[in-house]
């Protein structure tokens, strides 16, 4: 394929040996060549910057010092990155196979004036076992009800963030959602292929409450509604979210 774009994957890490060494895996197996690999680690103490160390030579960045949040390492990687496309693949979570990156080049070339194109994405335990999957057409509506992009499958256009900035700080969890909302035209573009696998037990799926509370936020700052509709929003996001455990209960 002509297109061969220069396709940077930014791993954040901190305390996670394990999940760090099933990420790098998964993209130094990638077949696409003309990519770079960046990690940033807040001064892990678990063996991950010994890792690091002992792998530099797949790295074009790597640094480890203490950081104010999931946003600011973010930030980082984004600064250091300098490809065409980003994606923000978090230890523990993993490319589907080695053509993840092949797979999506066509999607890619055919919407380089995108803002992000992003895949489909499957939960999976620590054991392995797959759970639930996400990914379907963007629908704006639908988005500014609830966040139905996953960034381990997404490709930013380097250009979102010249125009848009970086995350904001003061989101812990939903800063995706927030900066995605940010843009009022956001241009979002599905591609059906399986691309990535995350590892559940994350910030908002112990505990839902405050993701939901910071999803409402971002709403408030860049959505017009009312009080009353992001209530609404919230206790929606809520009962979903509990009723996909009930049934995850019943099923196993």
């Amino acid at each position: 394929m002509s297109y061969s774009p220069l396709i940077s994957i930014v791993t954040i890490v901190y305390n996670d040996l394990k999940g760090l060494k099933t990420t790098f895996e998964s993209v130094v197996d990638q077949r696409y060549e003309n990519k770079e690999y960046i990690i940033i680690d807040g001064a892990s103490s678990d063996g991950s910057v010994e890792f690091i160390k002992e792998n530099k030579e797949s790295l074009s960045y790597w640094v480890s010092e203490q950081d104010k949040g999931i946003a600011d390492a973010f930030n980082k990687g984004v600064q250091a990155a300098k490809g065409d496309w980003i994606v923000l693949l978090n230890a523990a979570d993993y490319f589907q196979d080695e053509e993840a990156i092949n797979k999506m080049l066509p999607h890619l070339e055919a919407n380089q004036n995108a803002d992000i194109v992003y895949g489909r994405l499957t939960e999976v335990d620590e054991n392995g076992r797959i759970g639930k999957s996400f990914g379907k057409k963007f629908d704006k509506k639908i988005f500014e009800r609830e966040c139905t992009i996953i960034h381990p499958a997404t490709f930013h256009n380097k250009n979102f963030f010249k125009e848009n900035g970086l995350f904001n700080l003061d989101f812990k969890i939903a800063m995706d959602y927030e900066i995605f909302l940010r843009k009022r035209d956001l241009k979002a573009v599905f591609a059906d292929e399986l691309i990535s696998y995350m590892e559940t037990g994350g910030l908002s799926q112990l505990d839902p409450a405050p993701s939901y509370k910071e999803v409402n936020k971002a709403k408030q700052m860049h959505l017009n509604k009312s009080n009353t509709q992001l209530a609404f929003d919230y206790y929606e996001n809520m009962l979903r979210y509990r009723l996909s455990k009930l049934k995850q209960g019943l099923l196993s």
